[in-house]
């Protein structure tokens, strides 16, 4: 799963209603010539934390470290549609238990300094190995290792040290690698074109250590040029790409991308109509002020599809305060949050979650709690007055409308507050600080709701469950969840969390992501999404010298 706010590049459907600026239908050299070159700039709310798959969480890590590595498979246009990228094939045998990769023999992995004479070599099966070695390190095992442990005969043997080398991985070849699982998984394929299963260099781990995660080498279309925390990124094209299009033109197309971070999201408006940036996504209400607003600027919109990202505000269950002491305060500030007025315009209020996981992927008639002030009043009236005196951390990488809400609410029923708002290293910040009460985004690594209800398991680890949330009886539904294969009974199994969920409350859900509006300036043309990200591999920006 990767947790990071939404606004911005990221959370996209990738199921578009409308899309414009197609590509000619020019012979390839005129088409080479009118593609190449130029800088496309866009924004992100959120700073990238990490370069490294191992430790990759959170959406605006995901959206840019995509443009930096490749798995063996990866997304296309959406979680259900799948492309080769290091594998140029694969075959699936013995009812899908197990999976052979054939290798292309022309991906080489970008130049660095880890390397001799600074050129990246070709990756070979080795590669793969490696990659799947370090996910399951005793020392520093993957964030996502979960993801694989008990789908890879031998991953778990591995992690704890109890044999030298992964069994159910074997090189069979430099350019062939077998797989070899427990019983058959329909979602392997889906999580191998996660992050968590990018292909990595040995050499780059022990060049360059602790700093790997900002010193990232990888197979993508893109590498980075510069990188200044919580203030702008560059990617320059990586010119050693494998990758051609279907007239054998090299990609990518354009030069490099600019990242802007912002600490507001409204200025991604200003931006886009200064000329400042190129590409923004906004939601239905900041879009029909556009609308409305008197502009001479032109632009294509692509109207996207309700996605897979949720937005929720959770507690640090693990410490010691009225707050996870007493479950009726947490009950009194769910039912002071009116999240009715989130949204600007009434249509939006159908995203609002009443349950975890979106209805697309899981369609539950969960319970909810709802705004109810005077309800939120009585319990509080009934709670001890130390309740009254603690002041309550509030914590969000962004300046939002949701947070200021639950302050509100907060305030409305006589708690004392204070909303912090930070930004760089946000997430490790909620791990090491534990703030009270803390806003997190997240979109999962495949659709499938054990994503979701993964970040209310106890031994999901601390960079997964946040809360640091902790219930027997929810563990073990959870991991019944992971087995059963009767829809009906592993949907009451998720009916089943949800109730707890909502007993225990350590959790205030505000929304699913609401479709939303891509504003792409004239100049940009051939927009294509790749799962729920810009495809940068196949846009180009038309400037005036084509």
């Amino acid at each position: 799963m990767k947790i990071k706010s939404k606004i911005g590049l990221f959370f996209i459907s990738a199921s578009l209603l409308l899309v414009t600026n197609c590509s000619s239908n020019k012979n390839p050299k005129q088409i080479e010539n009118k593609k190449n070159g130029g800088i496309i700039n866009i924004s992100l709310f959120d700073p990238v934390e990490t370069f490294d798959p191992n430790k990759i969480l959170y959406n605006s890590d995901w959206q840019v470290s995509m443009l930096l590595y490749e798995g063996l498979v990866g997304y296309k246009s959406s979680y259900y549609n799948l492309e080769p990228l290091i594998a140029e094939s694969w075959e699936v045998k013995e009812d899908g238990s197990i999976y052979i990769f054939y290798l292309r023999d022309n991906v080489y992995f970008q130049d660095s300094p880890c390397f001799a004479n600074l050129q990246g070599r070709k990756v070979n099966a080795d590669d793969v190995m490696f990659t799947f070695q370090r996910i399951a390190d005793s020392k520093k095992p993957s964030v996502n290792f979960s993801l694989f442990c008990d789908k890879i005969i031998g991953m778990k043997d591995y992690q704890k040290g109890k044999a030298e080398s992964i069994e159910g991985i074997k090189v069979i070849d430099s350019l062939t690698v077998e797989f070899k699982l427990t019983k058959p998984f329909t979602t392997f394929l889906n999580i191998l074109a996660s992050s968590a299963a990018y292909i990595i260099p040995h050499e780059a781990i022990e060049f360059f250590k602790e700093d790997f995660y900002k010193h990232p080498v990888g197979t993508g279309s893109f590498k980075i040029s510069y990188w200044l925390p919580t203030e702008e990124l560059f990617l320059i094209k990586n010119k050693n790409y494998w990758g051609k299009d279907s007239s054998g033109i090299q990609l990518p197309y354009i030069d490099g991308i600019s990242y802007k971070f912002l600490s507001d999201n409204s200025l991604d408006i200003t931006g886009f109509f200064n000329e400042k940036l190129d590409l923004i996504i906004v939601n239905k209400s900041k879009y029909r002020k556009i609308k409305q607003s008197s502009t001479n600027k032109k632009f294509t919109t692509i109207k996207t599809k309700p996605g897979l990202g949720i937005k929720f505000f959770a507690f640090s269950m693990d410490k010691k305060n009225p707050l996870t002491s007493y479950t009726k305060l947490r009950e009194a500030i769910a039912a002071a949050f009116d999240r009715s007025k989130i949204f600007d315009v009434k249509d939006s209020n159908d995203n609002l979650m009443n349950s975890l996981v979106p209805q697309q992927i899981l369609d539950l008639n969960a319970k909810e709690h709802s705004y109810d002030l005077s309800k939120a009043k009585k319990i509080i009236s009934g709670l001890p007055d130390k309740v009254k005196s603690e002041i309550f951390s509030v914590c969000s990488s962004v300046k939002s409308r949701d947070s200021e809400l639950l302050v509100k609410g907060m305030k409305d029923i006589g708690l004392k507050v204070k909303l912090d708002v930070h930004a760089k290293n946000y997430y490790r910040g909620i791990i090491n600080e534990r703030p009270d009460i803390f806003r997190v985004s997240m979109l999962p690594s495949f659709p499938d709701p054990t994503e979701y209800y993964a970040l209310f398991y106890s031994k999901s680890g601390k960079d997964n469950n946040l809360a640091q949330y902790k219930n027997p009886k929810y563990d073990e539904l959870f991991e019944a969840s992971l087995y059963e294969q009767n829809k009906e009974k592993r949907k009451d199994i998720f009916r089943k969390l949800e109730d707890i969920l909502f007993n225990d409350i350590p959790i205030i859900y505000v929304s699913h992501e609401p479709s939303k509006y891509v504003l792409l300036s004239e100049k940009v043309k051939n927009f294509k999404f790749r799962t729920i990200f810009p495809d940068f591999r196949y846009l180009w920006v038309e400037n005036e010298t084509h």
